[in-house]
């Protein structure tokens, strides 16, 4: 990943013009998927960015005991985040989501909006979200995808702007996931403006006791 890229948009980063057409539009949409939240929750957002993801949930739950830690590869990203958020409940680091090694089952929550598409290694990354989750723990994946034509040509444009970058289709995404955690419990595509590539949110459950590929709802 050119980390100078992400380095250089930190600081600008809550001003983007995707901020209410899609970057805010996806945290709305995690937080009405994760409605049903326990009084404790240790969430794991990969790709965090400045920490908005956080903020979104803290204010969404406030009565919620959060552990979240925030994993993202730009340094400049995690200072923002660091320097804007703080707390006992919170932890934001450096690191490669393609380095990363499974947590053996301890995350309630795991959030990826809109960085799945820059890490180099898809599928080693996918394991590493189905082995870290708790049982009955859940994902939660959104990024733009390439179902058609116009959003191939939309995200060829937005390219120039980042990292190097695959974009998946809706049902690469799917096969990515379906052998690790069975069929998504929800899909939901977010924003409705015309002109935006298909944004999709996936949610999946990790089950207890069963078969990959039982469904169960979120």
């Amino acid at each position: 990943m050119r980390q100078s890229i992400w380095d250089f948009w930190a600081p600008r980063y809550h001003t983007l013009w995707v901020q209410p057409v899609s970057l805010g539009p996806t945290r709305e949409a995690i937080v009405r998927c994760l409605s049903g939240l326990c009084k404790t929750a240790n969430i794991l957002d990969v790709g965090c960015g400045t920490g908005q993801m956080y903020q979104a949930l803290r204010a969404a739950f406030p009565d919620v005991a959060i552990c979240y830690r925030g994993i993202d590869q730009s340094r400049r990203m995690i200072e923002v985040a660091r320097n804007q958020v703080q707390g006992a409940d919170v932890c934001f680091e450096v690191l490669d989501a393609d380095r990363l090694e499974p947590d053996d089952g301890r995350h309630d929550v795991i959030i990826c909006t809109h960085a799945f598409p820059y890490f180099r290694d898809k599928p080693r990354v996918m394991d590493f979200f189905s082995r870290s989750l708790k049982e009955n723990g859940r994902l939660l994946l959104a990024q733009a995808c390439t179902d058609n034509t116009y959003d191939r040509a939309v995200l060829l444009f937005v390219r120039l702007t980042t990292s190097k970058a695959q974009y998946l289709s809706q049902h690469e995404i799917l096969a990515l996931a379906e052998p690790l955690l069975g069929p998504p419990t929800y899909e939901e595509r977010i924003g409705q403006q015309w002109w935006l590539p298909s944004i999709r949110l996936f949610a999946w459950q990790k089950q207890s006791g069963a078969e990959p590929g039982k469904e169960s709802g979120i």
